[in-house]
């Protein structure tokens, strides 16, 4: 794998790029676990459920992260708040 990094620069995009996909990581995992604890239970709609959880995860980590990164600030309510009624509409 080091022929692969010409300088530090793409190593250290290489490790960025691991550690931003430890969210979607976890997600997966959050949704396997909610859908084999809640399909038996509530059938389609703890898919639905689980589903909708894994991704408001991964979103709240991924703003979290970036808000960290900038000088932005951002309200976490209002966002989850919005996110909500979007995936209502989906």
């Amino acid at each position: 794998m080091g022929f692969f990094f010409r300088n530090e620069t793409h190593s250290w995009l290489y490790w960025k790029a691991i550690f931003n996909n430890k969210s979607v990581i976890l997600g997966a995992i959050i949704n396997i676990i909610a859908n084999l604890a809640l399909l038996p239970t509530i059938g389609f709609w703890g898919v639905v459920v689980s589903m909708l959880a894994a991704e408001f995860f991964v979103t709240f980590v991924r703003v979290r992260s970036f808000t960290k990164n900038i000088e932005f600030k951002f309200d976490y309510v209002e966002s989850l708040f919005i996110q909500f009624r979007v995936s209502l509409c989906v």
